[in-house]
């Protein structure tokens, strides 16, 4: 009840998760890689899981910066592939 509504609200909120890992890029546009990456990771939009299921990526086109979350072995796999 309101207690429990209480305690609820004064419960620490869960991690979000790791830190993005940014990727500055120089042959690449950000754009393209981004749509790259998330196809590799998660398919081609409209078959299989939703997009950001396994990788979650973004990107900065002023920077030419792709941006990546995942897990240490998919933030490697990205690196090797990205060769940066």
């Amino acid at each position: 009840t309101l207690a429990k509504l209480g305690e609820t609200i004064a419960a620490p909120a869960p991690a979000a998760g790791p830190e993005p890992k940014a990727f500055p890029l120089k042959n690449v546009k950000a754009s393209d890689a981004a749509r790259a990456l998330a196809e590799i990771f998660d398919g081609p939009k409209g078959l299989g899981p939703p997009a950001g299921e396994r990788l979650r990526v973004t990107y900065d086109e002023r920077s030419n910066t792709v941006y990546v979350q995942g897990s240490p072995a998919d933030l490697l796999t990205v690196e090797k592939l990205l060769k940066v």
